[in-house]
């Protein structure tokens, strides 16, 4: 047997020899993962991308490239952008704009965010805040509000290139004049502004209580002084009185 196993002489796997080799052969340990446990890999799924509709006019139209919407997964949290306007909240354009809008995706490289809220008597209407690239030219990129990603109905236009929504130069117009009133900001950015704004109006009226308790309380002293002067003189003046009626009587 010795012999034969070194010269390599192999037999068919029916014969004796074989199945003795196969039985007598210790069985190879697994392989054992770092860690000493088993792990079973799971592919991790990708966002659910969708091309963006191209519209037939408005920002985007002159052959634009196909656009992706990138939707987020539930486990990630949406930022959230307040449109406020502290002046003209009546007026048609502001009103439409001003809102709350919940990010829904990717756009040429920037979120997208659309409004929660409704336009009262224009419950059908839609409104989104997305960026437009150069693809189109210059005069066609930056944000815009319009009824759609790359909508043909816009209201309003800011041509700066930054990563997230710009706070101010809005115009209204989209090719009007910039319109200073209409701010856009993040949500947790903007309840922190009210929160100060907030302590500082309390510290303001407390600083005017204080000043008017301060002035109270001199208004209370003098009128004290005054009462007190007033005592003072009529008691100098019985003792005057009663000093003349003493001389009197010994005259």
């Amino acid at each position: 047997f010795g012999p034969r196993w070194r010269r390599k002489t192999w037999q068919p796997w029916g014969s004796g020899l074989c199945q003795f080799w196969a039985a007598t052969m210790p069985a190879r340990p697994p392989v054992m993962p770092p860690g000493g446990a088993w792990t079973q890999r799971v592919p991790v799924p990708l966002g659910v991308k969708r091309p963006v509709p191209h519209p037939s006019g408005g920002p985007g139209f002159a052959g634009a490239g196909p656009s992706k919407v990138l939707r987020r997964g539930v486990q990630e949290a949406a930022e959230t952008m307040i449109v406020f306007s502290d002046v003209n909240q009546d007026e048609i354009g502001i009103r439409t704009l001003v809102g709350e809008y919940v990010e829904k995706g990717l756009n040429h490289g920037r979120k997208f965010y659309q409004k929660s809220q409704k336009i009262p008597g224009h419950e059908d209407m839609e409104v989104f805040l997305y960026f437009w690239d150069e693809r189109d030219g210059k005069d066609f990129c930056g944000w815009w509000f319009s009824d759609s990603v790359g909508g043909t109905q816009v209201w309003s236009r800011n041509g700066q290139l930054s990563q997230k929504p710009p706070k101010n130069g809005w115009t209204i117009p989209w090719d009007g004049e910039v319109r200073n009133e209409l701010t856009v900001m993040n949500k947790q950015e903007k309840q922190a502004q009210n929160a100060r704004q907030a302590t500082a109006r309390m510290e303001a009226r407390r600083a005017e209580m204080d000043d008017k308790r301060g002035e109270d309380m001199t208004t209370q002293w003098e009128d004290r002084v005054t009462e007190a002067t007033v005592k003072c003189a009529e008691v100098e003046l019985d003792a005057k009185q009663a000093v003349e009626a003493a001389n009197n009587c010994d005259g």
